[in-house]
């Protein structure tokens, strides 16, 4: 299901009507989808890493025990550089 909507979205249907007829997040599926601004590290991980490493503009999918996410990156912030660390 989540290909055919994101192949809706490609042809120009609007991604709020689209959240608002299919989505089953009570809360963002009244508001188009929108979740508004939020920091890196609030969501669960595998939602949290599309929308980060997603370009503005694009389209993406997540999986998370909540179910499949389409994701539409609208804007995002200033980059900052990124270090993993780890301690033996």
């Amino acid at each position: 299901m989540a290909d055919s909507l994101i192949t809706l979205l490609k042809t120009g249907v609007s991604f709020d009507v689209l959240a608002m007829a299919n989505s089953d997040d009570n809360g963002s599926a009244q508001v188009g989808g929108d979740l508004g601004w939020f920091p890196e590290g609030m969501m669960v991980i595998p939602f949290n890493n599309a929308c980060f490493t997603a370009k503005k503009g694009e389209y993406v999918t997540a999986e998370t025990t909540y179910g499949v996410h389409i994701i539409e990156v609208l804007d995002k912030s200033k980059n900052t550089r990124k270090y993993n660390i780890g301690v033996i």
